[in-house]
């Protein structure tokens, strides 16, 4: 039995089938999808739709529909299971990791990574390419950080004297704690 059809996505994800069952082959946005496309509606489905199969709350007659409790949540999971993440634990060969950090075996250090003096990186957590920890920087468990992020630079601190502005150290550290995701460039 083919996994890519209404009938079977029906069955996994304990929704109602109205219409008749047919494959899909990929996934679109409800007002764009083809109809070799899987979709959702949270509303009303366009009377001009034509994705083949359509995650919804209600169905609409004329149209192969999976009437599900949340139609969004029940798409999340089609996505995750047509698109897995990959996942290769390790440090690339251009990650630059001070001898004093410590890095789980199952945590991702992509290239170009920068890792500080006395950090650490928990099970299971992904640094992308030019990730920067300074020192001391904490990671957490299961934690996805993006490209480009930087973690624990100082605030930028600054005292008024009358001799001008005297930076404030910064003494504090940054703790990302379990499951986290820090978009690109934060």
């Amino acid at each position: 039995m083919n996994k890519n059809t209404a009938l079977a996505l029906a069955q996994r994800l304990d929704g109602d089938l109205v219409g008749p069952d047919r494959p899909y082959t990929t996934v679109g946005p409800i007002d764009t999808a083809g109809a070799d496309a899987l979709s959702f509606a949270v509303a009303e489905i366009p009377n001009d739709c034509t994705a083949g199969v359509i995650l919804c709350h209600a169905p609409k007659e004329g149209h192969c529909c999976i009437v599900v409790d949340d139609p969004k949540l029940a798409f999340i999971g089609v996505l995750r299971e047509m698109f897995p993440v990959e996942h290769t634990p390790g440090v690339h060969r251009n990650a630059s990791v001070e001898p004093s950090a410590k890095i789980h075996p199952s945590a991702e250090i992509h290239a170009g990574v920068v890792i500080g003096a006395e950090c650490t990186v928990g099970p299971n957590s992904v640094l992308f390419p030019g990730v920067v920890l300074y020192p001391g920087t904490r990671v957490g468990d299961n934690c996805r950080i993006h490209a480009g992020s930087v973690l624990g630079a100082d605030g930028f601190s600054f005292h008024p004297t009358p001799d001008g502005p005297i930076k404030v150290p910064q003494i504090g550290h940054v703790i990302i704690e379990d499951n986290v995701e820090i978009g690109a460039n934060c």
